[in-house]
């Protein structure tokens, strides 16, 4: 089991034997975390994606190594801070960036959008503090002003 803390790092519980590892930032190589606090944890195939206060990384469990998702992207500056990831049924990967909007990234193709509050059929704050989908397929997002979106991005 997976357990993203405040200031904390990254647990990994042993639940057999209730042993706990834990890896921090600057407690080991460059490449296994880049902040202490994990704001969500996703798993992805034989990876995780992990949100911090410091971008978002795909973990690689096997080797311990990390890769930023957005590294030499446009978006590489603003997925920074992160509220809340969910991965839709698409494959995409939906980021609530604090003050920023949200993103959505597809997986499988590396295509990403970002969205902010700019009129009608977009969201309304820049702050989302949940993301989930419906069986039609349709993304509603908490926020922090304004109250729940159903967030259609066709």
């Amino acid at each position: 089991m997976w357990v993203g803390t405040h200031l904390g790092g990254l647990n990994r519980l042993d639940i057999k034997n209730g042993r706990t590892k834990v890896y921090r930032f600057n407690d080991g190589p460059a490449n296994t975390l880049s902040h202490n606090i994990i704001k969500d944890i996703l798993p992805y195939k034989d990876s995780l994606i992990i949100a911090t206060h410091n971008g978002l990384y795909m973990y690689d469990k096997a080797s311990g190594k990390r890769r930023d998702i957005f590294e030499d992207s446009d978006l590489e500056k603003v997925v920074r801070v992160i509220n809340k990831i969910y991965l839709d049924s698409k494959f995409n990967i939906w980021i609530s960036i604090s003050n920023k909007g949200i993103v959505r990234h597809n997986l499988e193709t590396g295509k990403s959008t970002l969205f902010k509050p700019s009129g009608e059929r977009t969201i309304s704050d820049v702050n989302i503090y949940d993301i989930i989908e419906d069986e039609f397929g349709k993304i509603w997002l908490s926020t922090a002003n304004y109250g729940l979106d159903m967030f259609d991005p066709e």
